[in-house]
């Protein structure tokens, strides 16, 4: 009896360890399979290209934003990632990187992309595999490696091969101010600049308020190169809706980078005053329409037998 007893507490023991085995393995592939998504450099590549491509290079040089390459050796991973995920709530956290990064690249704030984690696992990727890559190899012994020789770079900035036409086009700053204000149409169908954003000078009251004033976006994105690829890509969240599939042509890249080149050696923007002018417009319709209604409102008042009767006709 008792042998029997002790043979069935030793098969309740084992099957308790083995189902106890089998759901701390269960447990870790689900926690592992959460915290580390899989990862695709190519697709990252791509990412990069449609996204970050008109503010970042990786190893050409500083644009609108920080050159990225060696960014994953100079930043904490989990901090790049959170940074790339929702760079306005790391600045609005105070973040100090975040307020230093700000503050050395005139004070322009990073989008916020509305990437999703596997595109940011991606992106992270990808630069992983660059900042890893082997230096090239010199095409002569003893030889300093050439720009050619840096595959990784150059395809990082293939997007921006069509840039290098657009800044050698001198451009018309005239011509560039109707592409803004809207008297001349742009090419694929999108939206007048004026309707959201303005510039000192240009307009009646000076333009939309949805956008920041483009008076200064010259200087703002560091110059020609800089407004060069924001202009090519128009990569904000706001507006990939509106120009999608309605991209600047080259010509009016090159006109409004001339245009904006020259209102930027006006003044501040005078948000003031356009404000006043908006207010004296409305409140010169508002008198003439109290005017107007003073005028015909008592003859409305009267039915048609009190007008025939008072006036001796209608």
């Amino acid at each position: 009896m008792m042998k029997h007893q002790t043979l069935s507490l030793s098969r309740l023991t084992y099957l308790f360890i083995s189902v106890g085995a089998l759901l701390l393995l269960l447990a870790g592939t689900v926690t592992l399979a959460q915290a580390a998504p899989p990862q695709d450099a190519a697709n990252g590549e791509a990412i990069f290209k449609a996204k970050c491509a008109s503010c970042h290079t990786i190893g050409g040089g500083k644009l609108v934003g920080p050159d990225l390459k060696g960014v994953t050796t100079r930043q904490d991973i989990a901090w790049l990632s959170g940074w790339i995920k929702a760079p306005d709530k790391v600045m609005a956290s105070g973040d100090p990187i975040a307020t230093k990064l700000l503050a050395e690249n005139n004070n322009i704030p990073m989008p916020n992309m509305a990437l999703s984690d596997a595109d940011v696992a991606d992106l992270i990727a990808y630069f992983q595999s660059v900042d890893g890559a082997p230096a090239p190899a010199p095409t002569q012994a003893g030889a300093a490696p050439t720009q050619a020789a840096a595959p990784t770079a150059q395809s990082a900035n293939q997007p921006l091969a069509g840039m290098e036409l657009v800044l050698a086009m001198k451009g018309d700053p005239d011509y560039g101010e109707k592409l803004f204000t809207g008297e001349i149409p742009l090419a694929n169908g999108g939206t007048a600049c004026i309707a959201c954003h303005s510039v000192e000078g240009v307009g009646i009251v000076g333009g939309g308020a949805l956008g920041p004033d483009q008076t200064h976006v010259y200087t703002r994105y560091g110059g020609e190169a800089g407004l060069a690829g924001v202009l090519a890509t128009l990569p904000f969240p706001t507006m990939q809706g509106i120009f999608a599939n309605k991209l600047l042509t080259e010509d009016e890249q090159a006109d409004l980078r001339a245009f904006f080149a020259r209102a930027d050696g006006q003044g501040e923007p005078s948000a003031q005053t356009n404000l006043y002018t908006l207010l004296g417009a409305g409140s010169g319709i508002t008198v003439v329409l109290l005017v107007g209604m003073l005028f015909f409102w008592p003859r409305q008042r009267l039915s048609l037998a009190q007008r025939l009767r008072k006036n001796g006709k209608l």
